[in-house]
C-alpha cells in the first residue's frame, strides 16, 4: 500500500524508504512498517495514524496533510486547494503587514482544525485576490472572511468580527443550514400583486419554481 501511495502522488511530493532500526526509534516507530510525512508547517512531522492496509486511505491521508490548516493562497497551489472539492473559508487580509496577519489568523487555526474535514481554511493577499470580494458580498476591505461554496456555486459573507468565537459559531451555523447565501439582487419590490409579477433576484426560486403554478418567465436588459 505505501508503495502504491508513492506511485500515484511521486509527481508531488518525495518518497523515500527507510530500514534503519535507529531512525525507527528515533521516529517512536515500535512495529513497522509506517509512515511519517514531514512539513514544512503546522506540526513538522505526523505519522500515519492506522496500520497501512490499503493504498486509497493512504493517499487521502497524505493529501489532506499536505495542505496547512490555515494557509497562504498562491498561484502555485491553488490547484491543491481546488482538487480537494470542498468549500473554502477565504480570510482576505493585508500582505504589506505580515505582523498583523499573524496575529489574525493564528487564533483562528484551532477553528480550522476543527472543521478541516469540512472545508479548506484559507487566507490571501486582497491586493491580489481582491477582486473576487464583490461576488461573495464583501466590500473590499480587510480584514474580510466568507465562505465560498464553489461547488454549489453559494457564497456566505461574514459580517461580524474577525475572531475565534465568531468564527466557530459562523461555521456551525453553516453545518446547520442556518445560513443565507449571499445573492446579487435588486430589493423585493414592496408591491408585487398584479397579474405580471416582477422577479428579482433573492425571490427568484420562491416565483418560478413555484410548484402550484405554471410560470412563463421573461428576461429582458433593462
Amino acid at each position: 500500500p505505501g508503495s502504491g501511495a508513492a506511485e500515484k502522488l511521486r509527481d508531488k511530493m518525495k518518497f523515500a524508504a527507510v530500514r534503519s532500526n535507529t531512525l525507527h526509534k528515533e521516529y517512536d516507530i515500535e512495529v513497522p512498517p509506517s509512515i511519517v510525512l514531514h512539513r514544512k508547517f503546522d506540526e513538522p512531522r505526523i505519522a500515519y495514524p492506522e496500520r497501512l492496509y490499503e493504498t486509497e486511505p493512504i493517499v487521502s491521508w497524505i493529501e489532506s496533510n499536505s495542505i496547512p490548516t490555515f494557509g497562504e493562497l498562491t498561484y502555485d497551489n491553488a490547484q491543491d486547494y481546488l482538487s480537494r472539492q470542498l468549500p473554502f473559508v477565504l480570510l482576505f487580509v493585508d500582505m504589506k503587514d505580515p505582523a498583523a496577519v499573524k496575529s489574525l489568523v493564528e487564533p483562528l487555526k484551532a477553528v480550522a482544525k476543527e472543521f478541516s474535514s469540512g472545508a479548506s481554511f484559507i487566507y490571501l493577499d486582497n491586493e491580489k485576490f481582491g477582486s473576487h470580494q464583490a461576488r461573495l458580498g464583501l466590500s473590499g476591505k480587510t480584514p474580510a472572511l466568507a465562505i465560498d461554496d464553489f461547488t454549489k456555486n453559494l457564497h456566505f459573507p461574514m459580517n461580524k468580527e474577525i475572531n475565534a468565537d465568531n468564527l466557530r459559531e459562523f461555521l456551525t451555523d453553516l453545518k446547520e443550514g442556518k445560513l443565507e447565501p449571499f445573492l446579487k439582487s435588486e430589493p423585493i419590490p414592496e408591491k408585487n400583486d398584479g397579474p405580471v409579477k416582477v422577479v428579482v433576484g433573492k425571490q427568484f426560486n420562491e416565483i418560478v419554481f413555484d410548484k402550484t403554478k405554471d410560470v412563463l418567465i421573461e428576461f429582458y436588459a433593462p
